[in-house]
């Protein structure tokens, strides 16, 4: 592992993170955020990371996000008793557990820019503070009333105040910036809160931020928060993923097989079994079946040189000891997978680096079941994101008919793409809101159903000269 990622993982340890435990069988997760939750693919990685590394669990995940949310709007949609859409939307997937992400819009943006002082911008900072902490607080009372008995507050994601953007100044005045303010948020309440309530807090921002400046010694455009400071990318959010699975202490090889060709017999296995081993002349074959399925390469690829997740999570070795020297061909099921020395085979071999081995195959098919089942989400978030919306624009979008009536011509005002896009799916989807959720927990059993692991037939033969 990089010696930097180690010191500032053992610091951010030090710092008194705790680990929490991993999700329990059957979880149904509401990951309650802002636009980072809503438009993001973390919680999709975690999701697909339950789905491959325990098979059995049924985890649900499901994402709670909403574009431009702050800790107001999160207590008002975690509401135990209100009969409004806008109210029901934490309770619509009767959560078992829930995380929360909130506080890149409660620190605002508007004030860093019009401040005329130093005192100006602190006074406004700390009303914005006593606003999060009210509402932050209102929120975890209103998840421990709905029976929310496993709660993980997040702290935010960074906003990049460091970067340099010439076509996005960083909201940074007086030595004041607008991360500095979710993190004085984070300590001031989400810290406080959890200490009180027995919560483990699960820290993105410091890790993030050092990740940030450790690349910005050698790019100083370099950003994992994407380039509006705000909203992390493809590899920030692998970052965030890899963060919190962490932050589970779900560190654990995929699987681990010792093989002795001589005997031939199993000498170790790990969350897998193998039988029925057999040698032929130069060849050596065996059932193989792994209780997990390694984890798709193509997902953590963006992040591989900010993180090591191959090596702490994503490792399948397999390891035969006592072949003759040379080469041997790998198949799996009849297929070639690769080549090997005795020399690398006796050292062990990650099979979670073989992309055409079946169960890798089968990984990336729950994978892309994972992000199906994101996207038909997201059309829920729309209709989420559009209640809040009309009610800003003066109408009840509890009044179906009558937000119907409007909302072509509420779509033309609209000049942002996005919020045209969330108002359509509002008028499209709004009445079959109940049926589209079904459809979105019915993926689960797909998703399962795909990660179930299978037996395979391993044969390694030594390739003619």
């Amino acid at each position: 592992m990089k010696k930097w990622i180690l010191g500032f993982i053992a610091l951010w340890l030090l710092q008194g993170v705790a680990c929490a435990e991993a999700f329990r069988p059957n979880e149904r997760v509401a990951f309650i955020g802002d636009s980072i939750t809503h438009e993001g693919s973390y919680h999709t990685l975690i999701q697909a990371f339950y789905a491959t590394r325990f098979p059995d669990r049924n985890v649900q995940c499901f994402n709670l996000g909403i574009s431009g949310d702050i800790a107001k709007g999160g207590a008002e949609r975690s509401d135990p008793s209100g009969s409004a859409i806008w109210a029901r939307d934490v309770r619509s997937v009767r959560p078992t557990a829930a995380t929360i992400m909130l506080g890149m819009n409660d620190a605002g943006t508007g004030h860093f820019l019009s401040a005329k002082t130093k005192d100006e911008l602190e006074a406004e900072n700390a009303k914005r503070f006593g606003y999060y902490k009210n509402s932050y607080g209102q929120m975890l009372d209103n998840l421990e009333a709905l029976g929310v008995d496993r709660i993980t507050p997040i702290k935010s994601s960074p906003y990049d105040q460091t970067q340099v953007n010439p076509k996005k100044p960083a909201l940074l005045q007086f030595g004041i910036g607008k991360n500095d303010a979710i993190v004085a948020m984070g300590r001031g309440v989400v810290d406080v809160e959890a200490a009180v309530r027995g919560f483990s807090v699960c820290d993105f921002n410091t890790p993030m931020l050092e990740l940030n400046a450790r690349q910005q010694k050698d790019d100083p455009a370099f950003s994992i928060c994407g380039k509006d400071r705000v909203h992390p990318q493809e590899e920030g959010h692998m970052v965030m993923a890899w963060l919190f699975l962490k932050f589970q202490g779900l560190e654990s090889s995929v699987a681990e097989l010792t093989v002795d060709a001589r005997s031939p017999q199993v000498v170790d296995a790990n969350n897998c079994t193998a039988s029925n081993l057999k040698t032929s002349g130069d060849q050596i074959s065996f059932d193989y079946k792994a209780n997990a399925l390694p984890f798709p390469r193509s997902a953590y690829q963006a992040a591989a040189h900010l993180i090591e997740f191959e090596s702490e999570f994503n490792r399948e070795r397999l390891a035969v000891r006592g072949l003759k020297t040379g080469a041997y061909v790998l198949n799996m099921d009849g297929v070639s997978v690769g080549e090997y020395s005795a020399a690398e085979l006796e050292a062990g071999i990650n099979m979670a680096l073989l992309e055409q081995a079946p169960q890798m195959l089968q990984a990336h098919e729950v994978l892309r079941l994972c992000e199906e089942r994101a996207e038909l989400a997201n059309t829920l978030r729309g209709v989420m994101f559009s209640c809040k919306y009309l009610k800003r624009k003066g109408y009840d979008s509890d009044d179906i008919v009558a937000c119907k009536a409007v909302i072509d011509d509420v779509i033309a005002g609209e000049k942002a793409i996005y919020q045209q896009r969330a108002l359509q799916e509002y008028a499209d989807w709004i009445e079959g809101y109940d049926e589209q959720l079904e459809k979105v927990e019915s993926m689960v059993e797909k998703i399962y159903a795909a990660a179930r692991p299978g037996t395979h037939r391993i044969e390694l033969s030594l390739r003619e000269r």
